[in-house]
């Protein structure tokens, strides 16, 4: 018991040397972690089903904007590129520019562009003109198909746009097949 504090006020100085110790020791760990990034993160989920022979695979998926930053993002919209000479057909809750007016579609996202341009879908949401701070925006439940007998290589990337990031930013993954 020698080296025990005696009285409350002595354990109560111990404890606040021990927590001010943790609390510089937590600083300096906080000071050499890197900040968390001041742009969105942008990614694909999705499940593939593969078929064998004589039917179509495909893939369902999503495309998700976490606005891990503290300023919010308005007006976003993405890029969905395709690779040259894809078998791809993607669909999902996508609206082309002629079926606007009349689309009730809950989640749907507008295509920008035009319907004849094969490899690249620009994409904006219909009901959602900003990403608040530490809020997620998705595409969801897009299919992307392909018949199942044909040889290729093919991969999906995307990107993401708003007016705070008008260069746009890759997503961290793309979707890539091979079939042979």
């Amino acid at each position: 018991m020698d080296n025990q504090p005696q009285s409350l006020s002595e354990q109560l100085g111990v404890w606040r040397e021990k927590k001010n110790a943790l609390h510089e020791k937590l600083k300096s760990t906080l000071q050499n972690y890197s900040h968390p990034p001041d742009q969105p993160t942008s990614y694909f989920s999705y499940s593939m089903q593969l078929t064998i022979e004589g039917d179509e695979s495909f893939i369902i998926g999503n495309y998700t904007i976490y606005n891990n930053s503290p300023v919010t993002l308005n007006d976003p919209y993405i890029c969905l590129k395709l690779s040259d000479d894809h078998p791809f057909y993607l669909s999902g809750k996508i609206i082309p520019k002629d079926q606007r007016k009349n689309s009730q579609i809950t989640g749907g996202w507008k295509r920008m562009n035009e319907d004849d341009h094969p490899t690249e879908y620009w994409l904006s949401p219909m009901n959602t003109a900003k990403i608040e701070p530490f809020q997620r925006l998705s595409l969801q439940h897009f299919q992307l198909k392909w018949d199942s007998d044909t040889r290729f290589r093919g991969s999906m990337t995307g990107y993401t746009y708003s007016k705070e990031i008008p260069d746009g930013k890759l997503a961290i993954n793309q979707i890539a097949i091979q079939c042979q």
